[in-house]
């Protein structure tokens, strides 16, 4: 059996969609160890934006979403051709959210319109937050979606049993739907990705920075906000320390990769201080850079020293408020003076530390809000970074699940509304589509919040984080990039952002050196 993974992230809105998918070279991995062919599509590079131009991406993040336009019908048209030229017996299409969404959908209609026999399933981000939704939007022509990691659900797909009783599966609609839980991924079974240049196609267009699992992803936490736990589960399940570092090793030799990122949300106890050790006791020492996300609580005993010895040089901590009232209505776990306690020691040992903060976040005070800001302003010497962003609530977590205990209100649309939104990381939030939905912050009810009090909230805090306390936004990956391009943080930020939004991919691809000049 012969796979297709296909992957396209519609119009740049973040950069690391230009780094390697782990998920889908380890999806093909699991389909090669099973006996069968792999092939993964991922349209997220260089050279494919740049030979498809600014023009179509502006037009592709400007039509909406049940829109037709010749345009997108003819790439779309296209697209299909080249895949099917590959001979495929399954297709599975990584699903983003508005723009790559949307030019998914149509690549699936075509396929289905070209071989209506042909399977395809979703898999990716958009699962992981929408799951059976996605079934019943209008039009769909996806014969179902798989659930979780995926690396035990996809090679039974391949084998040709029916998906309807394979588990991680979610099949049929409104009048039939099928939900399968998905099985527990043990952290030892966790596919070595294939990132081959014959079964992963224009690797050598993406920026080589190689994420990284410590772990099956899972989550014991019960955040208010957060879809990992639902996607994943709460059983963690670490990799073997020396799966890792073969992992790691294996892509400095293959492809000379030097710039690495950790991907689990919440990494196991001590799992970042076991590839530090690998890498300390290896050649590899002084060859290679690492960012991590980590929690203040589960990731404050590991010893940054360790690594920052062996070349980790940035952390990301999920700190969403410094408020202990927010901190328990977010269902965070830990306290204020654990989230001081862990970043001044991190920071002590000579790493970047990036917070990120939820403001405002339902229920969201002006006093709450200013408790934050002199609580990051008390930090602000071992606090290097500061992101920010509103609340967003999805129907996988407890804020989507029970919305007036939390004080939030859905729109009558919600769902697929949501499903469509086109989320624009780098652009001003007053300049982004109305949420569906709202949340009682300031003393107002949800019923009198419009977006513009929600974009005016965040963007005062990020202004003042910015301008009053003199702390930069510069994301882990940011700091990764700027070490491999050999230029400052904050300068690195400003060029990224301004590739992006004038849609100058050439100039991008430059700043970051990759490939060849075109």
């Amino acid at each position: 059996m012969r796979g297709v993974i296909y992957n396209f992230s519609g119009e740049l809105d973040e950069v690391s969609h230009l780094f390697p998918n782990e998920r889908l070279a380890r999806l093909a991995a699991s389909l090669e160890r099973a006996g069968h062919e792999a092939v993964v599509l991922d349209r997220a590079n260089f050279a494919d934006l740049i030979s498809r131009g600014a023009d179509f991406m502006r037009t592709l993040g400007s039509v909406g979403f049940f829109d037709d336009d010749p345009d997108l019908t003819a790439a779309a048209a296209a697209e299909a051709e080249a895949v099917l030229a590959e001979r495929p017996q399954m297709v599975l299409i990584n699903l983003w959210h508005g723009s790559g969404f949307k030019f998914s959908r149509e690549l699936a209609a075509e396929l289905k319109r070209r071989d209506p026999a042909l399977p395809l399933y979703g898999v990716g981000q958009k699962v992981d937050w929408f799951r059976e939704h996605i079934l019943n939007l209008p039009g769909n022509r996806l014969d179902g979606l798989v659930t979780g990691l995926g690396y035990e659900t996809v090679p039974r797909l391949a084998a040709g049993e029916d998906a309807g009783t394979v588990p991680g599966m979610i099949t049929g609609g409104e009048e039939g739907l099928i939900i399968n839980p998905a099985p527990v991924t043990e952290g030892g079974a966790v596919p070595k990705p294939s990132y081959d240049g014959r079964v992963y196609r224009s690797i050598e267009e993406k920026i080589p920075v190689f994420s990284l699992a410590l772990s099956n992803l899972a989550c014991p936490n019960r955040c208010a906000f957060c879809v990992r736990p639902e996607n994943y589960g709460r059983t963690l399940s670490p990799r073997p320390a020396e799966a890792v570092f073969d992992e790691l090793r294996s892509l400095h030799e293959r492809f000379g990769a030097t710039h690495f990122r950790v991907e689990d949300s919440t990494p196991p106890p001590k799992a970042l201080t076991a590839l530090a050790q690998a890498i300390r006791e290896s050649s590899l020492k002084g060859k290679v850079r690492l960012s991590a996300f980590s929690r203040v609580d589960q990731n404050a005993e590991e010893d940054f020293e360790a690594m920052k010895d062996a070349g980790f040089i940035s952390l990301f901590f999920g700190m969403e408020s410094l408020d202990d009232a927010v901190l328990a209505n977010l269902r965070k776990g830990f306290t204020p003076g654990e989230v001081r306690d862990t970043v001044e020691r991190a920071h002590a040992a000579g790493l970047f530390t990036v917070g990120s903060f939820i403001c405002p976040t339902p229920g969201e005070t002006r006093e709450s809000m200013e408790r934050t800001l002199e609580r990051i302003a008390e930090m602000r010497d071992v606090l290097d970074s500061v992101l920010s962003l509103p609340a967003g609530v999805y129907p996988t977590t407890a804020w989507g699940r029970d919305p007036d205990a939390f004080g939030i209100r859905l729109r009558e649309n919600y769902i697929q509304e949501l499903l469509t939104y086109p989320i624009k990381y780098e652009v001003p939030l007053r300049h982004w589509k109305p949420f569906p939905f709202s949340y009682a912050m300031m003393g107002r009810p949800a019923e009198e919040v419009e977006f513009g009090d929600i974009a005016a909230v965040q963007e005062e805090f990020a202004r003042r984080v910015r301008e009053d306390l003199g702390i930069p936004r510069v994301p882990d990956y940011y700091r990764l990039l700027a070490d491999r391009a050999g230029r400052p943080p904050e300068e690195t930020a400003m060029r990224i952002v301004k590739g992006i939004m004038t849609r100058d991919y050439r100039a991008l691809r430059d700043f970051l050196r990759i490939g060849a000049p075109a």
